[in-house]
């Protein structure tokens, strides 16, 4: 006879198991019942993880090994998860629908069930009487002390305590398998957005911001008077990770879109070009795979004082202003012949989208027309002004992809204005392309002896910070490992 765990990590390998499973079981219900697959999701990639972390803990000679690579394959191969999934990408892709899952040539709704999934926060005190929000229910559980061989024979709502421990554990603890009295739920809102501006601004994930305001969303919107008092405190911050949000989806939307010029299609690199006629711009798409670790091609894209070592046609660089973590001002000038040299002023973000698609995305624009932002910010431009013609970067996009810890996949876009009215546009095209192509070559190049060039010792000054994004893309890589 044992007691009752009291939390995750007092369990067996044989009690983890069932609750893996219950936990699995869990989100089909979720999803089945409420069919909303932005809040359901996250669930399913800390189910992941924690079957993950698992297998590795055991022998592949254990017997229990094989009952949890069981579960792992009937995790993955579930139709109602290829649904969430697809259904997930959707949601997240909204203009380039993806093709379905073969498994799913037709999307398949199972029959609705009667069980309501229990997305829950249990009461701090556990004495008390505890009130579950589960969908259209509510059910009290009282404290039990009993003694049971199995995990399997306690009460769902039992499971549900040893779920919350699981559950807080995991990278994207707090989102879901929360929910509270009504009378609590003000200060559920206020953790909520506690952890929405914690993942922004200290771990630079802005989609997991993002979800954690959507869920704070749908927990009040039938309670006018909290909704107001939510908008009162956090409209600014809310409207700045939703404006970020769909300008970072509207820039990768373009990695996937069409109409392209290939200009060079090698091993090595790819380059495509498109003209925009109506505005004279020029967007460039490159693509190529490093044989470096992420953290250098990343020092190659962070250290703004370089970028005249290797961006073509750069004469001068600068950082005006760091405004967050992993968000800088960059003022840059740029020669080309037969013109006058331009400056273009841009701000750069980078986002850690690891746990999203296993990606770290860097994301830029100018903002030498935006007054709101430059007073925001009280970033003066005033002393250059008149002297240069800016050079508009609508976006350039760095999406950053580790394949493992001495190769990386590379894509950026790039669309740009250089206001040249009176120059043809195939021969703006023509040193765009050449330029880009110098660029990775010269990337390629820094990357191969990085040591001996310049970026090192930059590298060093700054070793925290890398070291900071080493750490997460090695925990992005023990998750994918079984």
């Amino acid at each position: 006879m044992i007691e009752i765990p009291r939390d995750y990590e007092q369990l067996n390998s044989q009690q983890r198991l069932e609750m893996l499973q219950f936990y699995f079981e869990t989100i089909i219900s979720e999803y089945t019942a409420f069919n909303h697959s932005q809040f359901i999701y996250p669930l399913y990639q800390t189910f992941q993880v924690q079957l993950n972390q698992q297998m590795r803990q055991l022998s592949h000679q254990d017997e229990i090994y094989e009952s949890f690579k069981n579960l792992q394959k009937k995790a993955t191969e579930d139709t109602t998860i290829q649904e969430m999934l697809f259904e997930y990408d959707e949601f997240i892709h909204p203009i380039k629908i993806q093709a379905l899952p073969k498994l799913i040539k037709q999307k398949y709704k199972k029959p609705q069930i009667d069980k309501k999934a229990a997305s829950c926060i249990l009461d701090e005190q556990p004495i008390k009487h505890d009130f579950i929000m589960t969908g259209s229910q509510s059910l009290m559980v009282n404290q039990n002390r009993d003694r049971v061989h199995s995990i399997s024979e306690l009460d769902d709502e039992l499971k549900l305590k040893v779920i919350k421990e699981f559950d807080e554990k995991s990278y994207i603890s707090q989102i879901n398998f929360e929910r509270s009295p009504q009378t609590d739920l003000k200060s559920v809102i206020e953790q909520r957005m506690e952890q929405s501006q914690n993942y922004y601004f200290n771990e630079a994930q802005l989609d997991d911001a993002f979800y954690v305001i959507q869920q704070a969303k749908v927990e009040i919107q039938n309670n006018q008077h909290l909704e107001q008092w939510f908008y009162e405190n956090y409209a600014n911050f809310i409207n700045m990770i939703q404006d970020k949000y769909a300008t970072m989806q509207l820039n990768l939307n373009e990695l996937e879109s069409d109409g392209w010029v290939v200009e060079k299609n090698t091993k090595s690199l790819v380059i495509k070009y498109k003209i925009d006629s109506k505005n004279s711009t020029v967007t460039l798409f490159m693509d190529s795979v490093f044989e470096a670790n992420i953290t250098k091609l990343m020092a190659l894209i962070n250290e703004i004082e370089l970028y005249q070592n290797y961006v073509p046609f750069c004469v001068r660089s600068s950082m005006p202003k760091r405004i967050g973590k992993c968000c800088k001002i960059c003022d840059i000038q740029v020669y080309f012949p037969l013109i006058s040299d331009r400056k273009a002023v841009f701000v750069g973000e980078g986002i850690d989208r690891l746990n999203i698609n296993g990606t770290i995305v860097f994301l830029c624009k100018s903002v030498d027309n935006d007054p709101e932002f430059l007073k925001l910010h009280n970033i003066d431009l005033s002393k250059d002004k008149g002297k240069f013609v800016n050079l508009i970067l609508n976006y350039y996009v760095f999406e950053l992809t580790p394949l493992s810890d001495n190769k990386c996949r590379v894509r950026a876009i790039t669309n740009s204005d250089p206001q040249c009215r009176y120059i043809p546009k195939a021969l703006v095209a023509l040193v765009a392309r050449k330029m880009a192509s110098t660029l990775f070559e010269k990337m390629q190049k820094i990357t191969q002896n990085f040591i001996k060039t310049p970026w090192y010792p930059k590298y060093l000054e700054n070793q925290e910070f890398y070291n900071w994004i080493e750490t997460k893309v090695n925990n992005h890589f023990s998750k994918q490992q079984i």
